[in-house]
């Protein structure tokens, strides 16, 4: 049973993290990302996260989102076409 909670959590992570990378990421959830709320879940998550394949790559997100504003975010991760 904990297996599959396991699994399904992971799978609710992947798919975040595929909305995210699937393409631009709008200004507005940047900015929600850069936020108090989402930072502090976000460090929450890592203190009990069973998950650690994924604890690496979930920190550096948040220490991107922690050194840049949104607005360098969004310029950064922009497309340039």
């Amino acid at each position: 049973m904990v297996e599959a909670s396991l699994a399904e959590a992971r799978a609710n992570i992947y798919r975040f993290l595929a909305f995210l990378y699937h393409d631009e990421i709008p200004k507005a959830l940047l900015e929600k990302l850069a936020g108090r709320p989402f930072q502090d879940s976000l460090g929450e998550f890592l203190n009990t996260c069973p998950l650690a394949d994924l604890n690496p790559g979930i920190k550096k997100l948040g220490r991107y989102m922690q050194d840049r504003s949104p607005a360098e975010a969004y310029r950064d991760l922009s497309y340039e076409f």
